[in-house]
């Protein structure tokens, strides 16, 4: 028997899985539009970036939600923590592939941000 208790007092008991999982596919909707405007409006870089690192947190915040109605989330971490460290770690990612895309081809850099991506 497991003597740790691991029962989750950040988790919002009020919030159907349903509907954590529509938070969850809209503030990735919201991120992957960042990503696509941080093309277009690159004065604007810093602003986009936080605001991508935002609502990348909402979204795997919405994940963990939905995660805990179904299983059992056993982590003394605070679920907001590891949101951020993943939405933080996301967005190392998107400015590591931006810092080669300028050093190796485009193909090359494309592979090399779904290997990170997929390590993820």
């Amino acid at each position: 028997m497991n003597p740790e208790d691991f029962s989750r007092t950040d988790l919002i008991e009020a919030l159907s899985p349903v509907l954590a999982a529509v938070g969850s596919l809209f503030f990735g909707a919201l991120w992957f539009a960042s990503l696509l405007l941080r093309r277009w409006a690159q004065r604007f870089d810093v602003a986009i970036s936080v605001f991508g690192f935002l609502v990348a947190t909402a979204s795997l915040w919405f994940a963990f939600q939905c995660m805990g109605a179904i299983f059992s989330l056993a982590t003394s971490w605070s679920l907001p923590v590891i949101a951020v460290i993943g939405a933080l770690a996301a967005e190392a990612v998107l400015w590591i592939y931006a810092l080669e895309k300028s050093l190796v081809s485009k193909k090359r850099g494309r592979f090399l941000l779904a290997l990170r991506l997929g390590a993820l």
